[in-house]
């Protein structure tokens, strides 16, 4: 557009010179953004909460820094199902919710005390296998996604569990978690499961070692006992650090929440 080339010329004419010498100044010259077109809504800014920024370096840093590998499992949810129903009324006798989630955390305790490598992190060249079991479960607020730990899991039965739960994640909706209540986990279960959530692939909880993502329960079409039929069926998804756990190692571990789940009258003797 010559309009906005200066002219150097006799008789105020463009020369040669000013189309070149105009083409090397848009060359220098910054990439100005489009202004809005008329009536066009500007973006709206919102700055990031104090602890968002946290989440956002913390899950960061989790995926420079661990190289993670997610496999995924389906259990038929038939017998816990079952098990849930059946012992409903005797939490409620104690003003507690047996929530899935608790025996989730229950079937973790007792894989990650058979195989301890999923209960550490890696400092340096060293891995620090943790004694104590104390499992993180993600609650969903308003603001942000927080984890409450339910510390000792290995050592509490699922009355305890319940008890702790309960009162963590009243804490965490209402805003009243301390700094010890979200500190000190050793492994993460998030249950996405209420947003009709398949399977996911979750980012481990820095500095540890796997996390277990939960999906939907619902009825799928599955053999059983020779026929096809509907059956309340539900994908697990494991993360783990492949600097420290092996496929194989996190397959087998898989496998036995599997197993845990699926037989949870295993689990029976946390019932004491």
């Amino acid at each position: 557009d010559l309009s906005v080339v200066t002219s150097t010329g006799p008789g105020g004419r463009i020369v040669e010179k000013d189309v070149l010498d105009f083409i090397e100044s848009r060359k220098k010259a910054p990439t100005a953004q489009p202004a809005p077109k008329p009536g066009a809504c500007a973006p709206k800014r919102v700055p990031l909460s104090e602890i968002r920024q946290v989440i956002a370096e913390r899950m960061s840093t989790s995926w420079k820094n661990s190289p993670m590998v997610t496999i995924n499992a389906d259990v038929d949810c038939g017998t816990i199902k079952k098990l849930r129903e059946d012992l409903k009324e005797a939490f409620k006798a104690r003003e507690l919710n047996l929530s899935y989630n608790y025996i989730f955390i229950k079937a973790c305790a007792v894989a990650l005390k058979e195989q301890p490598m999923l209960n550490s992190c890696l400092e340096g060249n060293e891995v620090l296998l943790y004694e104590e079991i104390n499992i993180g479960l993600a609650v969903a607020t308003d603001e942000a996604l927080l984890v409450p730990v339910v510390k000792d899991v290995g050592g509490k039965n699922l009355y305890e569990i319940a008890a702790a739960g309960d009162s963590l994640i009243e804490k965490a909706r209402t805003g009243g978690l301390s700094l010890d209540d979200v500190s000190g986990g050793t492994f993460t279960i998030t249950n996405l499961g209420m947003f009709a959530v398949r399977d996911f692939t979750p980012i481990i909880n820095p500095p540890q070692c796997a996390i277990l993502g939960v999906g939907q329960m619902n009825d799928r079409p599955c053999v059983w006992c020779d026929q096809i039929v509907p059956r309340p069926m539900m994908t697990l998804s494991l993360t783990f650090d492949h600097r420290i756990v092996d496929g194989a190692q996190g397959a087998r571990f898989l496998k036995r929440i599997k197993e845990l789940l699926e037989n949870p009258l295993l689990l029976l003797a946390a019932l004491k």
